[in-house]
C-alpha cells in the first residue's frame, strides 16, 4: 500500500503546486467521476468471489465478463453525459478528460477478476508488485506531464500509466486462470452477496462525496480543490492503514465464515489496530497544517 500510495499522493501534490487550485479543481471533480465508476464498474462481484468457498473458473470467468461488459457500457455513457458532467460542475475542461478516462474504463475492469483470485489466494506479493509497478510509472507519467506543461490532462496520463501497468501485471500472474466468458446466469449464486457489497459500497460513496459534488456544484471547482486536498491528505493514514488491514481479513474471514467466534475477535483487534496506527497521525497532520501547506504546495493553497 505504501509502495503504490506514496508515489500517487507525491504526483497529486506535485500536480497541485504546479496547476494552482482553479485548474486542479477540474481533476478533482474528475476524480469524483473516476470513484464513481469504479464503483458500478464491479457491482460488488469480485468481493462476492472472494466469499465463495470454491469459485469455479466458468464463475471467475462469467465475473470477468460482466466487469468488461460493463466497462464498455459506462465508457458509451461516459461520452455521451460528459459534456452535461462539466456544465454540471460549470468547468468545460471536464468534458474532454472525462472522455478519455471513460475510454480508460476497459482498463481498470480488465483488473478487476484477476486481482479478486489474487487476494482470495493470499497472493499479496504478486498484487503488491503490481500495485507499486503501476503507482510508480503513473506517477511518474503524470508529474512529467505536469511539469512540461500538459495541465488537466496530467490526470489522464497517471490514471491510465497506472491501469495498463497494473492490468498487464494483473493478466500475466493470473496465467489463464481467468478467462472472461458470457455465462452471465452463473452470477446468480453470487449476486445476493455483491448486491449487499455493492449497496454498502454506494451508501459509502455518497458520504464521502457528497459534500465534494455540492461544492464543485454551487462554490465552483477552485473551492472543491481546496476541500478535497484538505480531505485526502488528512485521511491518509485511514485510507493507508485500513486498505491493508482490509484486503488481508476479507479473505482470511471468508475462509473462516463458519467460525463467528473467530470472526467476531479478529474484527475487533483488527478494528483497535486501525484506531491505535491512524488517530496519531490524523492529529499531526491538523496540527502541523499551516506549515505543511506553505512549504509543500504553497501560498495558492493556504485556504486549504
Amino acid at each position: 500500500m505504501i509502495g503504490r500510495q506514496f508515489p500517487q499522493m507525491v504526483a497529486a501534490l506535485v500536480l497541485a503546486r504546479v496547476l494552482g487550485p482553479e485548474t486542479y479543481g477540474v481533476i478533482s471533480a474528475a476524480t469524483v467521476y473516476v470513484t464513481f465508476t469504479t464503483l458500478l464498474l464491479d457491482q460488488g462481484l469480485a468481493a462476492a468471489l472472494i466469499q465463495r468457498p470454491e469459485p469455479t473458473r466458468r464463475l471467475a470467468g462469467a465475473v470477468a465478463g460482466a466487469n468488461l461488459i460493463a466497462a464498455v457500457v459506462l465508457g458509451g455513457l461516459t461520452v455521451l453525459l460528459s459534456p452535461h458532467v462539466a456544465d454540471f460542475f460549470h468547468a468545460p475542461a471536464l468534458s474532454p478528460l472525462l472522455v478519455v478516462l471513460g475510454a480508460g474504463l476497459l482498463l481498470k475492469g480488465l483488473a478487476i477478476t484477476p486481482r479478486a483470485m489474487l487476494q482470495r489466494g493470499l497472493r499479496f506479493r504478486t498484487i503488491g508488485q503490481a500495485d507499486i509497478a503501476g503507482g510508480v510509472i503513473g506517477a511518474t507519467a503524470g508529474i512529467v506531464a505536469a511539469l512540461t506543461g500538459s495541465g488537466v490532462w496530467s490526470m489522464a496520463w497517471m490514471v491510465l500509466a497506472t491501469d495498463l501497468v497494473v492490468a498487464v501485471l494483473m493478466l500475466v500472474a493470473s496465467r489463464g486462470a481467468v478467462t472472461p466468458n458470457l455465462h452471465l446466469g452463473a452470477l446468480r449464486e453470487i449476486l445476493p452477496f455483491s448486491l449487499r457489497v455493492f449497496g454498502s459500497n454506494a451508501l459509502a460513496f455518497l458520504s464521502r462525496n457528497t459534500d465534494n459534488i455540492l461544492i464543485g456544484r454551487f462554490l465552483g471547482v477552485g473551492a472543491l480543490s481546496l476541500y478535497s486536498m484538505s480531505y485526502r491528505v488528512l485521511v491518509i493514514p485511514v485510507q493507508m492503514i485500513g486498505q491493508t488491514v482490509n484486503r488481508v481479513v476479507f479473505p482470511v474471514f471468508s475462509r473462516l465464515q463458519d467460525r463467528v467466534d473467530l470472526v467476531a475477535r479478529g474484527l475487533l483487534r483488527a478494528m483497535d489496530v486501525l484506531a491505535l496506527a491512524a488517530i496519531a497521525p490524523m492529529i499531526l497532520v491538523s496540527v502541523a497544517a499551516p506549515e505543511l501547506l506553505d512549504l509543500v504546495l504553497g501560498p495558492e493553497w493556504a485556504a486549504a
